[in-house]
Parts: C-alpha cells; structure tokens; sequence
C-alpha cells in the first residue's frame, strides 16, 4: 500500500532536483540536440550520394541495348462436349 506513496515521493524529490539544475541540463541538452542535428546532417548527405550513384547506374544500364523477348502466347483447348448417348448404348451391350 504504501509504494504508490513512496513511488510519488521519490518522483517529487527528482522534480525539485531538475527544477534547480535547470541551467546544467539546458546546456547538456542543447549540446546533444547540435550533436544529433551535425549527425543527421551527414547522413542526409550520405544518403544523397549513395542514391546518385544508384541513379548513375541505372542510367548506364539504360544506355545498352536492350533486348525483346518474344511473346508466347498460351494455346487455348476447349472441352469435349459430354455426350450421355454413347455411355447408355455402352451399357446396353454389355
């Protein structure tokens, strides 16, 4: 029953400490968000590269001779109408 209470507490007591170090951890922050900020800008740059190379390549690829394939086409087999007379007169000689 009483970890609720101690559970607040402790929450509490973590606020009061961040209220006083509010300057400390403003600058701590803002060096993360330039760090993080300087990292995506690489890697946007990364990026940017690797999919001009990969268009370079398609380009070139494009550029040979390109071959056709000869269409096939499915032959198309129609069914046998089932005739009921054979299967009776067939019957009738046995």
């Amino acid at each position: 029953m009483a970890l609720p209470f101690i559970a607040g507490l402790a929450l509490g007591a973590l606020g009061v400490v961040a209220y006083k170090n509010r300057d400390i951890i403003k600058k701590k922050g803002e060096n993360i968000f330039k760090d993080a900020k300087e990292k995506g800008e690489i890697l946007k740059k990364d990026i940017e590269t690797k999919i001009s190379q990969t268009k370079k390549k398609f380009e070139k690829e494009d550029t040979k001779k390109i071959v056709e394939k000869p269409k096939i086409t499915k032959k198309t087999y129609s069914r046998k109408p089932k005739t009921t007379e054979n299967k009776e007169a067939n019957l009738w000689k046995i």
